[in-house]
């Protein structure tokens, strides 16, 4: 097809082939612009997720939409197929949506109620044109079809706000939907140490508490929170993220309190390093500084690291490797990373390796 037109939202000259056809208006609007537009709406609809409020003596109704939780703690998703108020509690007939010949009479104990996310506006006439000056609008059925990655995260993202207010969680490591509960008993933990670091990690044990969580089906302990697998023990989400120390690896969570070594200059470097009692003399350049000195934020402010680090040899090897041997030494030792140990070495290297 030949001949141009002016994209009305992004105002560039575009080959009549990128023209975005389904416009229910007269408005001129490429494919890459309403695409954009599409995306947009999605990923705003994720940020403005609302739930849906369930009242709390809802009674259940016939084709009701329903999670069954095991006693084991497992959930999974049902159907109301039938219910028999002559008996006393009421008894539910439910079937299992994965398999639905499987079914199973239950009590209301034994159901959760399925906590929607607002998506009312989904069938709503559409959105507004991208286009300025344009009161027509668009369809949400069109948008879907337009961004159907930025769709799907929104309906994933839908399904996991619905999941955490009904206090399901899925395991990380086989997808079985598993139901959080509270800490069984009041927390009564006592004061842990990580590496060289003396303290009450009581933030940690109450994570453990209320967090910690282990699969029915696969019997894989994992965070309720991050979903990291196995679970973070002692540890909160935040110290499992965060760089743990060379030494100890205790989570280095102090505040960032280290010079920009891109602005820095040589004498700031310089005496950075010096500060921590480390010799920089064999760094030739500016980016053997900064590489020293990163190296050194990586080592926590405990005494017994810091003692080891003011031990240990600071020079980077030829192969990109950190020395392994000691400060003081006249030959560094051979790369840890690339060959093993071998009896050929000199006995002073054997001495520093024990």
């Amino acid at each position: 097809m030949d001949g141009t037109f002016t994209c009305a939202v992004c105002c560039f000259q575009k080959p009549l082939d990128l023209l975005w056809p389904k416009g229910a208006c007269q408005c001129l609007v490429c494919r890459g612009c309403m695409h954009l537009f599409a995306a947009k709406v999605w990923h705003r609809r994720i940020a403005a997720l609302q739930i849906v409020e369930v009242s709390a003596g809802r009674q259940y109704a016939q084709r009701d939409s329903v999670w069954y939780v095991f006693p084991d703690g497992r959930c999974e998703a049902a159907t109301i197929i039938s219910i028999d108020t002559t008996m006393t509690p009421t008894s539910y007939g439910v079937s299992f949506n994965a398999t639905p010949e499987r079914t199973r009479e239950t009590v209301a104990a034994r159901l959760k109620p399925v906590i929607a996310v607002d998506r009312s506006d989904l069938d709503c006439e559409g959105y507004p044109c991208p286009a300025a000056s344009c009161q027509s609008t668009v369809a949400a059925s069109i948008l879907q079809e337009l961004a159907k990655e930025a769709f799907d995260d929104f309906c994933m993202a839908a399904n996991e706000a619905s999941l955490h207010a009904m206090g399901i969680t899925g395991c990380p490591n086989c997808g079985t939907y598993v139901e959080r509960l509270p800490p069984a008993s009041p927390l009564s933990a006592k004061p842990q140490a990580v590496g060289n670091h003396q303290g009450v990690y009581q933030a940690a044990a109450l994570h453990r508490a209320t967090h910690r969580y282990r699969c029915a089906a696969c019997k894989q302990d994992f965070c309720g929170q991050c979903l990291a697998t196995p679970y973070h023990a002692d540890l909160t989400c935040e110290e499992h993220k965060a760089p743990k120390c060379l030494y100890c690896q205790a989570p280095l969570l102090e505040e960032d309190s280290c010079m920009d070594t891109d602005s820095a200059s040589l004498r700031e470097l310089t005496a950075g390093i010096k500060a921590r009692g480390m010799d920089s003399r064999w760094c030739l350049e500016k980016a053997d500084l900064v590489q020293l000195y990163d190296r050194l934020q990586q080592v926590c402010q405990g005494p017994e690291c810091q003692s080891k680090l003011s031990q240990s040899c600071s020079k980077l090897l030829a192969c990109g490797h950190w020395c392994g041997g000691v400060a003081g030494e006249t030959e560094c030792l051979p790369c840890l990373h690339v060959r093993p140990l071998s009896l050929h070495w000199p006995l002073a290297h054997l001495r520093t390796l024990q």
